[in-house]
């Protein structure tokens, strides 16, 4: 096993923690039937059918029977008094969005910390202060799934927490440089490395083509607006400013991939480990690590054979920064 787990007492945190749930669900539920009532006055007012005030209905009751059953999970919870504590090591991170209808198909996060099989659906909070690699120990509440606390026993990758005084441009500065000190050599591009970086200009620019498309619709149909009510002004102005950088940012990938095909060469930087986390929406999958040098999105192959602490060969466009592809000890150079 993994890990080890313990019942205790709930202190005054754990069930301050459990109220924020309840009142939270409270607020929500308040708002939710607000809402419902003022659908439910439309549809009459207009005389809308009979089949679609039961369909109306029925979801109201579904939709409420979760409302209250994650309510009553949380005031059972604290009704018995009672928490579980994990203790181990994560052995990896999860987040999990599912395949929802909402908003281009996006839907709340879940957050998962694992120790070995077992995973537990953790919030935000806990989840961005550990890394993959740390023991830790996790206070929980099994009937409401809710991390009330954590605390690190031991963390396997140390990095300096930065001061909060300091301002975003100094950080921003420390970064930079902290970049240049690591172990960096040149070299020549290959065939496959212009191709893999031509691939990722043409993602990056498809995504800013949509943008600047789309907005420069919505300006145009808000510019015939302006000129009708200076309601529509300000909308118009938003819209020419982020037409202007999706431009912009247009120029600047044709820019760097064409200083990099120019120059033909490639950085090599070595760094090590610090966390590593898998993204999940519905049954894909998508992996990423952390290194001293950055963040990257990698192979399940690279993934599975990486553990905190190991050195990360990553090859980039010198003048993009784009990754080319990743070599470790273990699966040695894998292209992107």
């Amino acid at each position: 096993m993994d890990y080890q787990e313990r019942q205790e007492q709930l202190t005054p945190s754990d069930k301050k923690e459990l109220r924020k749930v309840v009142i939270g669900v409270a607020v929500f539920t308040v708002f939710a039937i607000g809402i419902f009532l003022f659908i439910n006055n439309m549809i009459g007012l207009h005389g809308g059918d009979d089949v679609f005030k039961y369909f109306f209905l029925g979801f109201g009751i579904f939709f409420f029977a979760i409302i209250i059953f994650i309510a009553g999970s949380a005031i059972l919870d604290l009704t018995d008094g009672m928490k579980t504590v994990y203790t181990g090591v994560i052995t990896d991170k999860e987040t999990y969005r599912s395949r929802g209808r909402g908003k281009k198909g996006r839907s709340q996060p879940k957050y998962y910390l694992h120790f070995g099989d077992k995973k537990l659906n953790v919030n935000y909070k806990h989840f961005s202060v550990v890394n993959v690699g740390d023991e830790i120990e996790l206070h929980y509440a099994k009937r409401s799934g809710t991390s009330l606390s954590i605390t690190q026993l031991n963390k396997k990758y140390e990095v300096a927490e930065p001061k909060q005084k300091e301002s975003v441009r100094h950080l921003l500065m420390k970064v930079k440089e902290e970049r240049e000190t690591l172990v960096k050599k040149d070299y020549p591009l290959t065939t496959d490395d212009i191709r893999i970086l031509r691939k990722k200009r043409n993602g990056k620019l498809l995504t800013n083509f949509f943008v600047l498309i789309f907005f420069t619709i919505m300006a145009l149909g808000f510019g015939i607006g302006a000129m009708l009510e200076l309601f529509f002004i300000i909308p118009e102005i938003i819209f020419l400013i982020i037409i202007f950088f999706a431009f912009k940012w247009i120029l600047r990938c044709f820019s760097k991939f064409n200083k990099d095909k120019k120059e033909g060469v490639k950085i090599v930087a070595i760094s090590q480990l610090k966390d590593k986390q898998i993204s999940s929406r519905g049954n894909s999958k998508a992996y990423s690590i952390t290194t001293t040098y950055g963040s990257f999105p990698v192979k399940e192959q690279v993934y599975k054979n990486l553990n905190i602490g190991d050195e990360v060969y990553s090859f980039h466009g010198k003048y993009s920064n784009w990754l080319i592809g990743l070599h470790t000890e273990k699966s040695g150079y894998v292209a992107e």
